[in-house]
């Protein structure tokens, strides 16, 4: 390898680091305090005879800089693709900004990129390597957010049942939420805690729910947010609606637990069709590398390397699909 090489390689191993550093910080950042903070600033400007009503703003104003330069580029993106990366990212509880995501994605893939033209010396294999690379940090948003929706669908019908018997306690529903907040864990005790702050700052029932679904995008919350909004207008037993509705809900869960038990073996199958082609190539080259250093070493074992590949994760996520049942 070439000195330029290992400079590039050494850039590479230090992007990734950061890369790691960024997302695990992002992780365990304390996401709830952060939103307490914004909102005691917006109460101290409504409160503040000073400011007019116009001048109030909850959106986090910019550093300037760089920075700012990249958020601005990053917002003006086709088709709402940046507010659509925030909200994947605030539901995964993951608190980094969609600029600094797309950026830490685009220096994967270069440093990926890097390594992949030293070791292979062809570009249709490193850019192959690259894709593949930049694609880590999105399945590893998806699997948090998959894992911190499934928390929130399993600890929803016990927020549910708080709320329900604070109800028949005598208190008011903000008081519901309150306890909700403070006696369940995250995720469901943090976006409770944010929907209670809204409405103690001033904004009305129905635009507080709307927020609340809309940064969740669980379908049990627009059943929640229907049942409520109904009862304030036609009046009714709000305790019992609540109670029903998170039965219903559990049921719900359990049966869908239940679906993907049955579909396990079709998941199952569908990991060993993408996990087969790599393990074969990698046994046969303990037994016979030049047979298989064919693949990387002439133009057509290239090709057919990467057509392989394309239609291993073709079938793979068409396996995949059809294991998929709504619940």
């Amino acid at each position: 390898m070439t000195r330029i090489g290992m400079i590039l390689l050494a850039l590479s191993l230090i992007s990734f680091i950061e890369v790691g550093i960024v997302m695990v910080r992002g992780v365990r950042s304390d996401r709830r305090e952060q939103l307490r903070q914004r909102l005691r600033r917006v109460a101290q400007r409504i409160n503040d005879p000073r400011r007019g009503p116009a001048e109030i703003s909850i959106i986090r104003e910019g550093t300037g800089g760089f920075r700012a330069r990249l958020e601005e580029i990053v917002l003006r993106l086709p088709f709402s693709i940046a507010r659509r990366i925030d909200v994947v990212l605030y539901r995964a509880g993951i608190s980094i900004g969609a600029w600094r995501f797309l950026a830490l994605t685009l220096s994967l893939g270069a440093g990926a990129t890097v390594v992949g033209i030293e070791i292979f010396y062809d570009w249709a294999l490193a850019l192959p390597l690259a894709l593949g690379v930049m694609w880590l940090p999105w399945l590893f948003v998806s699997w948090r957010r998959g894992k911190r929706m499934r928390t929130f669908e399993e600890d929803l019908p016990d927020a549910l049942d708080l709320i329900c018997r604070a109800l028949r306690a005598g208190h008011a529903l903000l008081a519901g939420f309150r306890m909700v907040a403070d006696e369940l864990d995250d995720p469901v005790a943090a976006e409770f805690n944010v929907l209670s702050e809204e409405l103690a700052l001033g904004l009305n029932l129905e635009q507080a729910l709307e927020k609340f679904c809309l940064r969740i995008g669980l379908p049990d919350l627009y059943l929640f947010s229907t049942a409520v909004l109904i009862q304030r207008e036609t009046g009714g037993n709000l305790a019992e609606i609540m109670e029903k509705l998170g039965y219903v809900i559990r049921a719900r869960f359990q049966f869908y637990g239940k679906v993907r038990s049955m579909t396990a073996l079709n998941r199952g199958a569908a990991m060993i069709l993408l996990m087969s082609p790599p393990t074969f190539a990698a046994l046969m080259y303990q037994v016979a590398p030049d047979f298989v250093s064919t693949l990387w070493l002439s133009e057509g074992g290239t090709w057919i390397g990467t057509t392989v590949s394309v239609m291993t994760v073709v079938g793979y996520l068409l396996a995949r699909r059809m294991a998929v049942v709504e619940a």
